[in-house]
């Protein structure tokens, strides 16, 4: 079978990590709670985020949200696997909630002018490469869409998401607290999510290459 990522044993790895730390404090949730009922909430906190942001007030309240709702990720994953209640459509609602919060936040530091644009156009291009190398892969594996997201399917892209989120969370706090300290760490964090999404892109179009090299060197040898 042919392996789409080198990090993707280190991704099993880490999905079993996140599930051993969160896994005592899902124990403790109620039974009638659903996965999709803590999607639901994550979903709350970036409401109430961007709300608070169309309001154009307490920035810092805004990024701690818009954070919690990042870092809860696992908890919803983690419940589903434990209690074996995954689903595609509490899959599909756990990314879409993954990309509201990450895209709100970047909103909030690219529209306040923290960092220059040509970093979310970079960002931006990154992923969307990303997201179609992967869904060519899928395809040509035969893989169910919903097994594997493109948003979340690598250890890789969660360094990445994790560097850019809280990049962004830091140079939000230190303009509304005027510490140029954490700006400067924001920045670099983000710059570090960025080359992560940079080199995720490339090896995506690396692996199209290689398998369109032996389609190729196939279809030769059947001549």
């Amino acid at each position: 079978m042919e392996q789409d990522q080198p990090w993707s044993r280190l991704s099993s790895w880490e999905e079993r990590l996140r599930d051993r730390i969160t896994g005592p404090l899902v124990c403790w949730l109620p039974r009638w709670l659903k996965p999709t009922h803590l999607t639901l909430g994550r979903a709350g906190l970036a409401a109430v985020a961007i709300g608070l942001s169309l309001a154009g007030d307490l920035l810092t309240l805004q990024a701690t949200l818009l954070l919690l709702a990042a870092a809860s990720d696992s908890l919803d994953g983690t419940l589903a696997r434990l209690r074996r209640q995954t689903s595609r459509l509490g899959g599909l609602l756990d990314g879409v909630v993954d990309w509201v919060v990450g895209v709100w936040m970047a909103w909030l530091v690219f529209w306040g002018g923290l960092l220059s644009y040509w970093v979310a156009v970079w960002l931006a291009a990154a992923q969307g490469v990303t997201m179609a190398t992967d869904s060519l892969r899928r395809r040509r594996l035969r893989r169910p869409a919903a097994s594997w997201p493109p948003w979340q399917h690598t250890t890789l892209a969660r360094l990445q998401g994790v560097g850019v989120i809280l990049g962004c969370f830091l140079l939000l706090v230190g303009v509304d607290r005027q510490a140029p300290g954490l700006q400067c760490a924001g920045r670099l964090l983000v710059c570090g999510g960025l080359a992560l999404s940079l080199v995720q892109a490339g090896w995506g179009l690396a692996l199209l290459a290689r398998r369109r090299v032996r389609l190729d060197d196939a279809g030769s040898g059947r001549l």
